[in-house]
């Protein structure tokens, strides 16, 4: 079964590699941010790009593709990441983060896959 560790934003990365290095070497990172993931490779870690979730045809698809993609590639069994607040939406029965969190955490669901959220420290 796979950890994944959600990065989404350099200041995620670098709390990380300053307070928890140890996640960048037994979970997976994923990330769809160029920075995040160019820190990534230049540091020689293996990490899921999402962009190498999709083909050039399924650019026009959602983060449904990508996190359907993920899912069927590896056998997830929790995902850590530093995750958008809920936002109470009008005319729903839940809260909503951003599109592509949502579908990540409704997909997630669905598999039975853990949700762990972390935040950064208040300085």
């Amino acid at each position: 079964m796979a950890h994944i560790l959600y990065l989404t934003e350099m200041i995620h990365l670098k709390y990380i590699m300053t307070n928890k290095s140890s996640w960048l070497r037994n979970k997976i990172p994923l990330s769809g941010d160029m920075t995040v993931a160019f820190e990534l490779e230049s540091l020689g870690l293996n990490f899921i790009d999402e962009w190498d979730l999709i083909n050039p045809h399924e650019i026009k698809k959602n983060a449904r593709s990508i996190y359907g993609n993920l899912f069927d590639s590896y056998t997830v069994d929790t995902i850590t990441g530093f995750f958008k607040p809920s936002v109470g939406v009008v005319r729903t029965s839940f809260s909503t983060r951003s599109v592509s969190q949502s579908i990540l955490f409704y997909m997630a669901k669905d598999r039975g896959v853990k949700i762990k959220n972390i935040t950064l420290p208040s300085s």
